[in-house]
């Protein structure tokens, strides 16, 4: 990855403390906390756990790798 793209993704990770649930996230199927954020071609794939104020970040891939 190249320094900006790094530097998009760490501004948007940290956005997420803010708000968990940004303007198109996408909840995945088949699960209850699991959602996913895209920048460019990369995804992050996130639980939010409201009644404890956690985002945890699981994977950031490349999209084609982001599900697996």
């Amino acid at each position: 990855m190249d320094t900006p793209l790094i530097q998009r993704i760490i501004a948007a990770i940290e956005e997420l403390a803010m708000k968990p649930r940004p303007r198109g996230c996408r909840k995945l199927r088949g699960e209850s906390n699991l959602r996913r954020i895209r920048i460019g071609e990369y995804r992050v794939v996130y639980a939010v756990y409201d009644e404890r104020r956690l985002v945890d970040i699981i994977p950031v891939r490349y999209r084609s790798n982001a599900y697996e």
